[in-house]
């Protein structure tokens, strides 16, 4: 289940939130059973502006809803955005191509991640599926994997992207950082 509060992917039998605190008995109670298997506008909003206000994000090539450039999220959904519908807010980008584009990375939407990392194939995951997102990173590149399967490279120099996507998915997802 997804906490109210931040979006943070939490195991029922914690009792609180394992990233902002919250506790769960009350959460359990305000939370509906999902059968669309999508996460809540509302949380993902919150997660993005959290992340905003807390100036967690410090990478320029990542962007968080609502202020994700129009032209890089065009680019993206067309390049990269198999099967995505009108329906499906994009509440993060991270633009992975060496001008800016924005014709390859990562795009979260309420339903689906979407991932085209340097021209690796194209990936489409169902949230819903989404056990645990881990982010390898060495002195110059970075992995990303999804339930154990490797995703994806994005060039990395430091640790400030890896810190960054860890903030992202950490508050959505069971994330680790290797």
């Amino acid at each position: 289940m997804n906490c109210k509060s931040c979006g943070a992917l939490i195991d029922s039998s914690e009792k609180r939130c394992h990233y902002c605190g919250n506790k769960i008995e009350l959460l359990l109670k305000e939370t509906s059973h999902n059968d669309n298997h999508y996460i809540d506008d509302d949380i993902l909003t919150n997660h993005c502006i959290q992340l905003s206000n807390e100036k967690k994000i410090q990478n320029n090539k990542l962007h968080l809803h609502p202020l994700i450039p129009l032209k890089k999220k065009n680019n993206a959904v067309n390049n990269y955005g198999t099967d995505f519908h009108d329906k499906e807010n994009i509440f993060f980008l991270y633009d992975s191509s060496a001008f800016g584009s924005g014709k390859t990375g990562i795009f979260l939407t309420n339903q689906f991640l979407y991932c085209y990392l340097n021209g690796e194939s194209k990936t489409k995951i169902e949230l819903s599926k989404i056990e645990n997102v881990m982010i390898k990173s060495s002195a110059l590149k970075g992995e990303l994997y999804v339930n154990n399967h490797y995703i994806g490279f994005y060039p990395s120099l430091g640790t400030t992207l890896k810190n960054d996507f860890y903030n992202i998915f950490n508050g959505i997802f069971k994330c680790k950082l290797s």
